[in-house]
């Protein structure tokens, strides 16, 4: 029985899943402060974990996901309807240049996932975090960039104007060129 803390979930989940991610034992959890135990409490767990990991706030120090364009509205309302990533297609990595300073915490990031991941199947959970369709197809391998850049791709017209665009509104205007 392992407990966590919700006010600190991450850090507690990561620290958690690098000394049990080999074990073949089901990984059960209880919160601290909290009577509960067992398949529920565990499931709420990774649902906790896969909440954080789209928090608009870790986003903006670690830049996992493509950003879905209401960071100006977040920062108005850092607790609004907005305080997650609410991509439509999914959450879909950020590219980030060689040499970035978020790279290694990134990197680390998707590794904890992976854990998570794996560990949720090996006991019969389910991490709900939406992520974008051809997010798998790059993991797999055999990934034509061409085909994500077409589905995020919208018509030109329809693209606001804006001194604030986002990576994926970058993407969709490139799809729109490269459709033409």
């Amino acid at each position: 029985l392992a407990r966590v803390s919700r006010d600190h979930i991450l850090d507690n989940a990561r620290r958690l899943l690098e000394f049990h991610q080999g074990s073949k034992h089901v990984l059960e959890v209880q919160f601290h402060g909290e009577d509960g135990f067992g398949s529920g409490v565990t499931q709420n767990f990774y649902e906790a974990v896969s909440g954080t990991l789209q928090k608009r706030t870790l986003n903006q120090s670690t830049p996992m996901w493509i950003t879905d364009g209401h960071d100006v509205e977040h920062a108005a309302e850092p607790d609004g309807q907005y305080a997650f990533l609410t991509n439509a297609e999914g959450l879909f990595p950020q590219p980030l240049p060689p040499g970035s300073p978020h790279l290694d915490e990134v990197c680390e990031l998707y590794r904890f996932m992976g854990r998570l991941m794996g560990k949720a199947c090996r006991d019969k959970f389910t991490v709900p975090l939406p992520l974008h369709p051809h997010f798998f197809a790059v993991l797999k391998g055999g990934f034509e960039p061409k085909n994500l850049i077409k589905t995020l791709g919208r018509p030109g017209a329809s693209i606001p104007q804006s001194e604030d665009w986002t990576t994926l509104d970058l993407l969709r205007a490139y799809a729109t060129l490269v459709e033409r």
